[in-house]
């Protein structure tokens, strides 16, 4: 995603000022995608949630308050993500799930029983195979669960469920796209837009 210009700089403070530049210039160009930054290499695809944060580290420790990305952007912040889950089995073969789910990380209250407390409980929800969430919350999703980053990050020993359908509708039209993207878009552009598409059936075709 950042260029070996970049890179390059000698200090974090100048990466991160040009990473900062460069993420509002994509959101700008309407080019932002979450799984692009999450497939950086480190330090920065550290910096480069930092800078989307509004988070500086200075010896080891995060300072907040500085100006977020997603403050100062807010289309990025609300506008809503589309994650599809997907099946994966670690040999590239990669497709559409109907039965899996998206799976978040909510917290809520809940009643103790026999009592009128309540007390804040995480909770794992299951929210279907296709489903649209807030910046944030899908960048956790596809931290904890998306791919490719999940199988490259564990080197194959843990597989992404999940994956950014904007992201991947952009990187198969590349010059750089994989067999397992051009399948894997294929098989979801079949199961979900394919039907969006198709012609009600017209009243003389209609069963009686």
């Amino acid at each position: 995603m950042f260029s070996d210009v970049i890179k390059a700089l000698p200090t974090n403070e100048m990466r991160r000022d040009a990473i900062r530049a460069f993420l509002i210039g994509e959101i700008d160009a309407k080019r932002f995608r979450i799984t692009p930054l999450l497939m950086e290499t480190e330090p920065f695809r550290t910096l480069g949630l930092e800078v989307m944060d509004g988070i500086v580290v200075d010896s080891g420790k995060p300072q907040y308050g500085a100006t977020e990305i997603l403050t100062e952007r807010p289309e990025v912040k609300d506008a809503p993500v589309r994650l599809i889950a997907i099946r994966n089995d670690g040999a590239g073969g990669l497709a559409y799930d109907p039965n899996g789910h998206v799976i978040v990380r909510r917290t809520s209250n809940v009643t103790i029983p026999g009592t009128s407390k309540s007390k804040r409980v995480v909770q794992d929800v299951k929210l279907g195979s296709d489903v649209k969430l807030s910046h944030r919350e899908a960048r956790l999703v596809l931290h904890h669960h998306g791919w490719p980053m999940k199988d490259d990050r564990s080197e194959g020993n843990r597989l992404g469920t999940v994956v950014e359908w904007e992201w991947l509708k952009v990187a198969v039209k590349l010059p750089t796209v994989t067999q397992p993207e051009i399948d894997l878009h294929a098989s979801i552009r079949d199961a979900i837009e394919a039907p969006k598409n198709e012609a009600p059936p017209s009243k003389s075709t209609r069963a009686a």
